[in-house]
């Protein structure tokens, strides 16, 4: 199980570098964004990112290592992701989760430290990068042949079930559906538009671009 398996691994990296919190991003090749397997105080939610967007939007893009010493004075950080925790993250430290091949197929956030992280810290956190990504990896794709084959259970269940459907309830069921597969995207979307919102605040161009972020809206 993919959220069972991060936890144990973030229990252990947790017990080498100490810090409060930590989240496990997967990187969704199909969808181009990086969703949380765990995130520590948001068990009950999804945190979605564009790639490139962001502190672990940005590790995901460009593979670097971010050490950021107080989150809130870095552009990057999204306050709005500790308004849903009811969570203070002070400091910050990002960095790409690997698989055998060197890809990036993830972002570790490490939030709030009790100490300085060490070089050994950053060693250990390097060296055990490689063995989260497979494992996260196999887990992730175990995942999609679940889903994959519970769609195709799905749709085969639809298939029987056309034959004895009058064409109304049919429809009903088909605009049910749509809506259900509008509504991801479009939360994604709401909840960009909220970001994007809390940044233009202070910004003199809020005026100017208010009616355009409300369009959106």
């Amino acid at each position: 199980d993919l959220a069972t398996l991060t936890e144990i691994i973030l229990q252990i990296i947790r017990r080498q570098v100490p810090v409060d919190r930590v989240t496990a991003f997967m990187v969704d090749e199909k969808s181009g964004t990086l969703r949380s397997v765990v995130a520590q105080g948001l068990e009950n939610s999804v945190i979605r990112l564009p790639i490139g967007v962001g502190i672990a939007g940005t590790v995901a893009k460009t593979g670097e290592i971010l050490d950021i010493p107080n989150a809130y004075d870095d552009p990057r950080f999204y306050p709005s992701i500790d308004r849903m925790a009811q969570y203070q993250t002070r400091d910050l430290f990002a960095m790409p989760i690997l698989n055998q091949d060197g890809k990036i197929v993830g972002v570790l956030e490490l939030l709030n430290r009790a100490r300085p992280i060490t070089d050994s810290d950053k060693t250990f956190l390097d060296q055990i990068s490689v063995h989260i990504g497979l494992a996260l990896e196999l887990a992730w794709t175990h995942r999609e042949v679940l889903d994959r084959e519970t769609q195709e259970a799905a749709l085969k269940d639809l298939r029987e079930r056309l034959a004895k459907v009058d064409r109304a309830e049919l429809m009903d069921e088909l605009v049910t559906s749509v809506m259900h597969e509008l509504n991801n995207p479009l939360a994604i979307l709401v909840g960009n538009v909220d970001l994007l919102k809390t940044h233009l605040e202070n910004s003199d161009v809020k005026e100017r671009t208010n009616r355009y972020v409300e369009t959106i809206e």
